[in-house]
């Protein structure tokens, strides 16, 4: 199931974001699940793309 999804690579910033359990902006909309990978290209989870280009965490494994 996730090598379906398409992975999103975060800085360094988004990435401490995502772990508090913050949203952040991407700039690509579209309403799916995606992985999710810090700036050392290590996975983090799954997050939810929005509509606007945002991405909510789902599930970490950080």
């Amino acid at each position: 199931m996730l090598l379906n999804l398409e992975g999103v690579y975060l800085s360094e910033t988004q990435s401490v974001d995502i772990k508090f359990g913050r949203e952040v902006q991407i700039g690509k909309p579209g309403l799916f699940k995606v992985q999710l990978f810090d700036d050392k290209k290590q996975f983090l989870g799954i997050g939810q793309r929005q509509e606007k280009g945002i991405i909510a965490p789902k599930r970490l494994f950080v």
